[in-house]
């Protein structure tokens, strides 16, 4: 039996060097839809968080201390699950165990994307500019649906 070995090589790589570990992210400027996952798991982060912060104001009204403890840990840990699979999506599979281990502390996944920041910039991603072109390519879309 044949078999097919495809090694694409690829020098558009950005790598990026977690501290002063053997951790090395990866970013592939040529994958057409790196700029859409960034996207989007910088918009879910904001969404995750907005609804966090909503949940918790609605609990600590909550008179009964037990039930206060007992929701805020759920929500907490619902909090986490959720940005910690958001930013899996973006950084790829198991990413954050590697990142953080099992540490969870409020804010740590918006502090990690603001620290990338600075690095988007460098791989030349205007998230703005981007913005914008997503749109104008649904509105070209909508419209060739019309026609």
């Amino acid at each position: 039996m044949e078999k097919l070995v495809f090694n694409e090589t690829n020098d558009a790589i950005y790598k990026l060097q977690l501290n002063d570990s053997d951790i090395v992210l990866e970013f592939d400027l040529l994958d057409m839809n790196l700029l859409s996952r960034m996207l989007k798991a910088t918009e879910n982060l904001e969404h995750i968080d907005e609804k966090y912060q909503k949940l918790a104001e609605e609990n600590e009204k909550n008179t009964n201390k037990i039930e206060k403890i007992k929701n805020q840990i759920k929500l907490d840990e619902q909090y986490a699950k959720e940005m910690r699979e958001n930013l899996d999506s973006f950084l790829g599979e198991g990413m954050c165990q590697k990142i953080f281990g099992n540490k969870e502390r409020y804010g740590q996944y918006n502090r990690f994307m603001g620290a990338l920041a600075p690095h988007f910039e460098k791989m030349n991603f205007d998230v703005k500019k981007a913005k914008k072109q997503i749109i104008e390519q649904l509105k070209q879309q909508e419209e060739n649906d019309v026609m």
